[in-house]
């Protein structure tokens, strides 16, 4: 049996992880768009991912027509989360090519996503209501400490 070492994101950055087995499966910095549908309801697309194994290529088709996809596989836990665009036939849709989609339903949000909305906020001066549901009093940055405040 051959022992598979999975990639680990490391660092401050945000991250999805599989809802499953938590494996990091890709960095906010490869999303390309919140947009998209899968076959279980919304998907991401994104330019990069990690931890996957891609299956057999085939042809579907998807709601933007038809294109030749392969499904993805969490390579931890073996749970199919999404799949890659192969090709595209419409000429409209070929910068789909190369990229990966996965279900939300497969995915959760890692990893310094505290100081990330804080640090966005602060960046842009918006309400910071909505974000309330997250623990920014044990974050490292100051914004964070003064947004937590606010929320409190």
């Amino acid at each position: 049996m051959v022992k598979t070492f999975q990639v680990y994101l490391s660092g401050k950055k945000c991250t999805y992880s599989c809802m499953h087995c938590r494996a990091h499966l890709a960095d906010h910095d490869d999303l390309i768009s919140k947009s998209f549908q899968g076959s279980q309801g919304r998907a991401y697309l994104f330019n990069n991912v990690v931890n996957v194994r891609i299956g057999q290529s085939e042809e579907r088709y998807l709601l933007t027509g038809l294109h030749a996809v392969a499904d993805i596989h969490c390579e931890s836990c073996k749970t199919t989360i999404g799949w890659k665009y192969e090709q595209a036939f419409e000429s409209s849709q070929k910068y789909k090519e190369g990229k990966y989609i996965i279900e939300l339903i497969h995915l959760i949000k890692e990893n310094g996503w505290d100081d990330y909305f804080a640090w966005n906020n602060c960046k842009s001066n918006k309400n910071f209501d909505s974000f309330a549901f997250f623990d920014l009093k044990s974050s490292s940055s100051n914004c964070a400490k003064k947004q937590a405040q606010k929320i409190t």
